[in-house]
């Protein structure tokens, strides 16, 4: 990033199974100093999120979302990030516009994307042509990268 936020957000996401009961795992954990929403609304987030100087914002996986184990913990892989950086605008709106691009420059020129896994998420979120057009539009990467 080129500019870092002052606000720390945490996101967790979990079957939508367990929403409620890791809610109120949380809540009464040693956690307290944070502040925990589940699933917020647009006025959640603008009235009390942006607020808050530390959040929790519990929301559910979103089904075949591309996943990987690092040291016996289950986290998003890069190309999830990128897609959830794009698609949950409100969520994540201190990355979005020359923010969003330059992320996405520097993970392209310093990681390995699998862009196939990175569009087949895409598509799941239904943002698969969007993100297409904000590649070519936005990012260096190359345009041979982003034809089907």
């Amino acid at each position: 990033m080129l500019h870092v936020p002052a606000k720390h957000i945490t996101i967790v996401q979990v079957e939508k199974e367990a929403l409620e009961p890791v809610y109120d795992f949380l809540k009464t954990s040693a956690n307290r100093r944070s502040d925990i929403f589940i699933q917020p609304e647009e006025k959640e987030i603008e009235r009390y999120i942006y607020e808050s100087d530390k959040a929790i914002i519990l929301l559910p996986l979103v089904s075949k979302s591309p996943i990987q184990k690092v040291n016996r913990v289950q986290t998003t892989t890069l190309e999830k990030l990128i897609v959830d950086l794009y698609s949950d605008k409100k969520i994540f709106a201190a990355f979005q516009g020359s923010e969003l691009a330059h992320i996405i420059n520097t993970a392209y020129s310093r990681c390995a994307i699998d862009f196939t896994k990175l569009f087949h998420y895409a598509k799941r979120r239904r943002k698969d042509m969007e993100l297409r057009d904000f590649f070519a539009n936005k990012t260096d990467i190359p345009k041979n990268i982003l034809i089907d």
